[in-house]
């Protein structure tokens, strides 16, 4: 990756980290008030868990620079090699006993891209 793509991905990090700390949920991808189910995207969504704050945070913030997918799959790569679990949303889902043990994997992740 460019210097340029390094920048971006951890922009995406942090925007991600963002979605986190506003509400985080678990075994979906993202929930509004009355704890249903909704596209993380939703303007009703209120809590991300670790993969739908990334879906989120490309759909929404990076789309425009057409590269979508290489940004998602590439931060995917490092959150699961950060991963205790060896997959961010298995580790999200059913270890992480906390927002901050999920916020310490994105910002170990960090590193791929420094």
């Amino acid at each position: 990756m460019t210097d340029e793509q390094k920048s971006v991905a951890i922009k995406v990090i942090d925007g991600a980290i963002k979605y986190l700390r506003k509400g985080w949920t678990h075994r979906t991808l993202a929930e509004d008030v009355m704890g249903n189910t909704v596209e993380p995207t939703s303007v009703f969504a209120c809590k991300w868990c670790a993969v739908g704050a990334l879906q989120a945070e490309c759909q929404l913030n990076i789309r425009h620079v057409g590269k979508y997918d290489e940004y998602y799959y590439a931060v995917k790569r490092a959150l699961n090699t950060y991963s205790p679990e060896g997959y961010i949303g298995a580790f999200n889902d059913y270890s992480a006993k906390n927002v901050d043990e999920v916020i310490a994997v994105f910002e170990a992740a960090k590193a791929e891209f420094a």
